[in-house]
């Protein structure tokens, strides 16, 4: 998953959603699908030609489960949030500095690609400048990008998000609460 993509955000909420009545592990792989953008963004136009007509059918999609978008000026590089979130992983707080991060970016349309703003971030998900430094210093958190990278590869696929489930299915996209029950349902049934 990256950051900047909708359909992650989309798909990360629909499982959140999913958890109240379904037991599972969710762990997330951050990935850059976006390393062409430049240092401190591009304009959203540049991405996506009629914003708002995208922002309203996203929210549309995302209304049942109360996921909501808001129209966004800036389409961001996440290099420095996808490092934090590899450092969040491996910290136990990966799910805070998510749900941080896109209420952020997509709720309230920050630019993440501002530093200024991934601490401002962290902080939130309650990372000290220290613990920040820390991670945007060290080349172990760089190279676990990349390593997730070829781990989704591994499955066939360079589509985010992708989710692989029991290392045996993989579902590409933001599928519906319905097909993730009919799958948990076909698990169910295997184990039985």
């Amino acid at each position: 998953m990256d950051y900047v993509c909708e359909w992650c955000y989309l798909g990360y909420g629909i499982l959140k959603d999913l958890r109240k009545a379904y037991d599972f592990d969710l762990e997330l792989y951050p990935i850059e699908i976006h390393p062409d953008i430049p240092e401190n963004g591009m304009p959203m136009i540049w991405h996506v030609h009629n914003k708002k007509k995208w922002t309203d059918q996203l929210n549309q999609l995302g209304e049942p489960y109360g996921i909501h978008f808001i129209n966004k000026e800036t389409f961001s590089n996440t290099k420095n949030a996808l490092i934090l979130g590899q450092y969040a992983k491996t910290t136990g707080k990966m799910s805070d500095y998510t749900d941080c991060l896109w209420d952020s970016y997509m709720v309230k349309g920050m630019n993440i690609s501002d530093k200024t703003a991934i601490y401002s971030i962290g902080h939130n998900a309650g990372f000290s400048d220290e613990q920040m430094n820390t991670a945007f210093e060290d080349p172990i958190y760089y190279a676990a990008l990349e390593r997730n990278q070829q781990y989704q590869h591994s499955f066939g696929t360079d589509q985010v998000p992708a989710f692989v489930i029991n290392e045996k299915y993989i579902m590409i996209g933001a599928q519906s609460k319905d097909t993730w029950e009919q799958l948990f349902q076909k698990i169910k049934e295997e184990q039985s």
